[in-house]
């Protein structure tokens, strides 16, 4: 499995995370989304919880719950959307979320 930071999402990333160390993670939550499968949702984490399978990516490893990487494909982008100062996840095929949520639980 591999991900593909855009430019701008590379530099979004990087000032958001503000240069502090961590691990993207790619979840899938379902509070208050108003669906019950969850959406596709970029976290920063300090540490691993220990149930994650590692994804690849042009920015690092990004980590994904084992579980959860059955519904990502082998293939991803994520871009950043200025209008709305978000993250996007597509494949080829076509967008996972159109407008990813971020976390940064890394205080």
């Amino acid at each position: 499995m591999n991900i593909t930071w855009d430019a701008q999402a590379l530099k979004q990333a990087k000032k958001l995370t503000a240069g502090k160390p961590g691990f993207f993670k790619l979840i899938y939550d379902n509070e208050d989304c108003g669906c019950s499968d969850g959406i596709t949702t970029l976290w920063y984490i300090a540490e691993p919880e220990g149930n994650e399978g590692t994804i690849e990516s042009n920015l690092g490893p990004i980590l994904a719950d084992r579980d959860q990487m059955a519904y990502l494909e082998e293939e991803m982008q994520i871009t950043w959307v200025e209008d709305y100062s978000r993250f996007r996840l597509k494949t080829a095929d076509g967008i996972i979320n159109p407008f990813m949520k971020f976390y940064n639980w890394v205080k």
